[in-house]
């Protein structure tokens, strides 16, 4: 059993760095860590969830668990590409899906490939290929092309719904240490809501209210 994509590892638009001998730290993040180990209270933004909210206030997204939403608590987020404190609705019980998506290796930066022996028996450990990886798909998508409706059952406790969806091919990956931080990633095809919640960092964020940073004081 493993969590809905939305929430694993997704990567978009992947970029890998050529290996390098430490992580590098985008300008502003160590800032940033520094304010929020400060200033525990502190929020910029919020999602429209959590507006007016404080920080593990009770929360509701819209939508079936299949969507993303349900009943869930509000968080502050680290958001490192906007250099804010988000305060941002999560889930608290995001809903299982047993994807069965074969066990299949991973590809990575081609430069990391092109090493000596050693790096690739590294590479190896991984479960990572220097060759192509061809797509692979969760049970609900089997045999069926990106966009194919599909459907997806759900045993809940009081009921069962099939919910239906559609086939997207998604990006799924992990990091791992070598010469620096490294990506590793692997395209899946897999049965998703067609209207589903917007990914934390996909959300439109507004300015925290007046309302919402007094009721934070009072914490």
């Amino acid at each position: 059993m493993i969590r809905t994509a939305r929430s694993l590892f997704l990567l978009t638009g992947l970029v890998f760095a050529l290996p390098c001998w430490a992580d590098l730290i985008p300008p502003g993040v160590d800032e940033l860590q520094q304010r929020a180990s400060k200033q525990p209270n502190a929020i910029d933004r919020s999602d429209d969830y959590c507006k007016d909210k404080a920080i593990n206030d009770a929360c509701h997204i819209p939508g079936t668990p299949f969507d993303g939403g349900g009943a869930g608590l509000c968080r502050r987020y680290q958001n490192s590409q906007n250099l804010s404190l988000d305060l941002v609705c999560q889930v608290q019980e995001p809903l299982e899906i047993p994807r069965l998506i074969p066990n299949t290796p991973y590809m990575t930066n081609p430069h990391l490939c092109a090493m000596e022996e050693r790096i690739r028996a590294i590479l190896h450990n991984e479960n990572i290929s220097c060759q192509p990886v061809a797509p692979v798909s969760d049970q609900y998508c089997q045999n069926k092309a990106e966009g194919a409706p599909c459907t997806v059952p759900i045993k809940y406790p009081s009921h069962s719904v099939t919910h239906i969806g559609v086939c997207k091919q998604i990006t799924l990956g992990s990091s791992f240490y070598l010469y620096g931080r490294q990506g590793k990633y692997r395209y899946v095809t897999q049965c998703v809501s067609s209207n589903p919640v917007p990914a934390i960092n996909e959300r439109p964020m507004k300015p925290a209210t007046i309302k919402a940073a007094i009721k934070q004081l009072l914490e």
